[in-house]
């Protein structure tokens, strides 16, 4: 096994994470972030950043800032339904933009914060820095200490589409593609999370929902509903899945045994800026470790035992 391969491991311990969301754009973030905080046999939660998605600011136009501070608020909103108002302080800002070109990060609390974690840790004991939204903040961190990034991280990201199909103008991709060229061109440690053509097949329904979540506890209905309404405003009256996409690059820090998803090491397939991959010898230089296949069963069993059977919490203040 080679040093690469080691590195993208699933680790054998508890581990410090990072979680970098775009939480307002859809309904799987809110997955992530339980899952995120409710699996501390394996990931130690040290802070949550809110990434930037284009929505209408005040003017109407779209502002990827105006959907970062909406992220910030879901984010503390998801915290505050799990009783968890003590971890609002670990809740970072990320960029109000997306990078202007590869060269240029845009610093924010929440790049700033992933630099800061970088340095605290060791190829020994990396910063795990899960990413489910456009790779600005971690790109921008990159960019501001490459060296403690590529030495002390290893980044899951959830992006880009399976490698086997044309084109890959996958939405967290092409909100940032020079973020993601960062990621993919540099030599820190990663593991790709694919959409179309391998995450589109974790999905699930209403009445699955209904059956493992609802009326569990605030979180837990929050979920359902959450899911329902939205689901509604484009299937009313039709049959409908929904895909969790973000839930499964948590889920990989769980996956000893590959027990909830299949994985192998591969180039780096780079997009280009014509939402094409392509294998340099820049790129294959560190190979990344890449999802294939999703056991969606035993992923979901585990994922709606947790929530489903956490205890409903006492009033932990107003909502956020």
């Amino acid at each position: 096994m080679n040093l690469e391969e080691k590195r993208t491991e699933v680790p054998d311990r508890v581990v410090d994470a990072v979680l970098d969301s775009d939480a307002f754009a859809e309904i799987d973030d809110q997955f992530a972030i339980a899952y995120f905080m409710l699996a501390s046999e394996r990931i130690r939660p040290i802070g949550i950043c809110a990434a930037p998605f284009p929505d209408c600011d005040e003017f109407g136009h779209e502002s990827p800032e105006a959907g970062m501070k909406k992220s910030e608020d879901e984010i503390k909103k998801v915290l505050h339904l799990m009783g968890r108002d003590d971890f609002l302080n670990h809740v970072y800002s990320g960029a109000p933009i997306f990078l202007k070109d590869e060269k240029t990060p845009v610093r924010s609390s929440a790049s700033e914060f992933l630099v800061k974690c970088a340095r605290e840790h060791s190829p020994e004991n990396p910063l795990y820095i899960i990413g489910i939204a456009a790779a600005t903040n971690i790109a921008s961190a990159i960019l501001m200490d490459r060296k403690a990034m590529t030495e002390n991280t290893v980044i899951i990201w959830l992006g880009g589409h399976a490698t086997h199909l044309e084109k890959t103008d996958e939405y967290n991709m092409k909100n940032d593609l020079a973020a993601a060229r960062i990621l993919f061109l540099s030599d820190v440690p990663m593991v790709q999370v694919p959409c179309e053509g391998v995450t589109d097949r974790f999905y699930t329904t209403s009445p699955e929902l209904r059956f493992w979540l609802h009326k569990k506890n605030p979180l837990a209905t929050y979920l359902t509903e959450n899911t329902e309404n939205v689901a509604n405003t484009y299937a009313a009256g039709k049959a409908w899945h929904r895909v969790i996409w973000d839930l499964v690059a948590v889920a990989w820090l769980l996956n000893d045994g590959e027990r909830f998803m299949q994985t192998k090491i591969i180039p780096r397939h780079t997009p280009q800026y014509d939402f094409r991959y392509a294998v340099s010898e820049e790129s294959s230089k560190a190979p990344m470790r890449y999802i294939y296949h999703i056991q969606r069963d035993e992923l979901f069993t585990d994922f709606f035992c947790r929530v489903g059977q956490m205890k409903p919490q006492p009033e932990a203040g107003k909502t956020v």
